[in-house]
């Protein structure tokens, strides 16, 4: 019994597997272009998009906030943006190019946590305050840098931040140890 041996020139020009090769280059092909498509479509931010339809409506006024100093007097109340739901966290001020003088974002995070802030995509300089779950003020960060990417962190467990225009907390004398209080309209 003598067998012949295929060699591959045999095995490559048989006909059983010519289709199979026609068959795959164009599966090879396209998966490689899906993948591109997919790599390259994932730039767009989904927040970036929901930011652009969050400014187009404008400042929108759903409560009122007071900062009150550490002997009790109030110093200065302003109208808020509330902020207690993931998209609205994420998006911020972003992509707005004013914001009134009495006016601010209050962030709502439950439960408390170490935050970190920053600037990309937002086009005015903010003071950015943190507070914790009672209202006290932690710390704050004044005149912080539009669109950047530096990074501005709470000093402690933080559940409010509220963003105010750059300033702000010099203009009234805003210190660590004064309180926040805000109410829904």
């Amino acid at each position: 019994m003598s067998r012949k041996k295929k060699t591959n020139k045999q095995t490559e020009n048989s006909p059983a597997r010519r289709p199979k090769n026609k068959i795959l280059i164009p599966f090879a092909f396209l998966a490689i272009l899906a993948a591109l498509i997919i790599i390259f479509s994932g730039d767009e931010d989904p927040v970036e998009q929901q930011t652009v339809n969050i400014e187009l409506g404008g400042f929108q006024n759903d409560g009122t906030l007071t900062f009150i100093d550490s002997s009790g007097n109030d110093i200065v109340t302003i109208d808020i943006e509330i902020a207690d739901e993931l998209g609205e966290q994420q998006s911020g001020l972003m992509y707005r190019e004013e914001l009134g003088k009495l006016q601010g974002m209050l962030f709502i995070y439950d439960p408390a946590r170490f935050q970190v802030f920053w600037m990309k995509n937002t086009f005015i300089s903010l003071d950015i305050i943190f507070a914790d779950k009672d209202g006290r003020i932690i710390n704050f960060h004044e005149y912080t840098i539009p669109s950047s990417e530096q990074k501005y962190p709470s000093e402690g467990v933080s559940m409010y931040i509220v963003e105010v225009n750059a300033g702000f907390c010099e203009e009234y004398g805003i210190n660590p140890g004064d309180r926040i209080v805000y109410s829904r309209n």
